[in-house]
């Protein structure tokens, strides 16, 4: 009876621990629709504070032109999951 009763809350947490999870997973993931980034002209933005190219642009859009950079849209893709290098699947548009 004990052991069942375990099992069954054991399930509950585990059940919790996956919404929780999923939750954040959404949140990311919109947070990452939502972001329009200035990326070199090759289409990559590597966002690195000693990168002189992505340092001009992320100060103003007009910067970012001066520069070459133009807007990207970043998708996020889920497979394979945990990507391996990051941007890796930042698509330019």
């Amino acid at each position: 009876m004990w052991g069942v009763i375990a099992l069954l809350l054991f399930g509950l947490a585990l059940m919790a621990m996956a919404a929780v999870g999923a939750l954040v997973l959404l949140v990311e993931w919109m947070d990452s629709r939502r972001a329009v980034r200035w990326c070199h002209t090759m289409g990559r933005h590597c966002g690195r504070s000693s990168c002189e190219p992505c340092a001009i642009a992320a100060r103003s859009a007009e910067a970012a032109a001066k520069v070459g950079a133009r807007p990207v849209l970043v998708v996020p893709v889920m497979l394979p999951w945990p990507p391996p290098i990051p941007g890796a699947f930042t698509w330019a548009t």
